[in-house]
């Protein structure tokens, strides 16, 4: 089960929906492993999109939804993506260095999202006249074979001038088989254990990205949080009887500058 706010949704129900936009996806001309571009922040249809394009042979490239127009614009164009799927609230910022020829699937902004990054109500809406990733999705017929998997493609930060594009050649089946092996050690995350994982850090990340994904291979519970705070991450973990996350220095400090009355007002046993 993956949770988000007051929504949550069974692994039958997002396998079922990824089945769907693989056939969708293809349908719109996906193929010899060309990329697909998104700008979502951490919602059911991450996780579609990833499993999706992935059947298909296609890595996904997550995009900061920081960026603004020129850098989205440059990262699409290099990446050779002729799709991207982006929150309906992060479109305006974007749209003007998006390329004409890009076929475009809007995702609502969920009510958990908008809230927490103040997103009024007309900007959560997927904008008249563009495609609706529920509805589109909702239309495709089931892909008929097995959903694949295939690493995404992540840009650095352009420390060095413009963003580099990192792919990875597709890895061979005992390649895959030690990779899942030793993220599973790295990352103390296996399957039928019961474990509850929470998501506090953007997977268009790479770590948090390859510790959600393979949260979600696993069958774990994944808890998604809709922007990091400190207070909402500790009442989070009482509330769900979280036993896994991924978390870097600055949140850790985040927690530690809560009063001490704070910190010890939950349950994090």
């Amino acid at each position: 089960m993956i949770i988000s706010g007051e929504r949550q949704i069974g692994y039958p129900e997002i396998f079922a929906r990824a089945a769907r936009a693989a056939t969708g996806l293809k349908a719109l001309g996906l193929a010899g492993g060309t990329p697909v571009a998104m700008m979502l922040r951490n919602d059911f249809a991450f996780f579609e999109v990833s499993s999706a394009a992935a059947t298909l042979g296609s890595p996904v490239v997550p995009i900061n939804w920081h960026l603004k127009a020129e850098e989205v614009s440059y990262i699409i164009g290099d990446c050779g993506a002729g799709i991207l799927v982006c929150h309906a609230d992060l479109w305006p910022q974007i749209r003007d260095g998006v390329p004409a020829e890009i076929k475009m699937l809007i995702v609502a902004t969920p009510p958990e999202i908008a809230a927490a990054f103040n997103v009024p109500p007309e900007l959560a809406a997927v904008p008249a006249g563009m495609t609706d990733w529920d509805s589109w999705r909702d239309a495709q017929a089931p892909w008929s074979g097995e959903l694949g998997r295939a690493s995404p493609m992540f840009y650095t930060s352009g420390t060095t001038g413009r963003p580099k594009g990192v792919r990875r050649a597709a890895m061979r089946p005992e390649q895959m088989a030690a990779a899942e092996r030793v993220s599973s050690l790295t990352y103390g995350i296996r399957p039928g254990e019961n474990q509850v994982v929470l998501m506090n850090g953007p997977m268009y990340h790479s770590a948090p990205n390859s510790y959600g994904m393979l949260a979600f291979r696993h069958g774990c519970t994944i808890v998604l949080e809709p922007r990091f705070d400190p207070e909402d991450l500790l009442q989070l973990v009482q509330k769900y009887r979280i036993t896994h996350m991924h978390a870097v220095p600055t949140m850790f400090v985040r927690l530690l500058r809560l009063p001490e009355e704070v910190r010890r007002g939950y349950d994090v046993s």
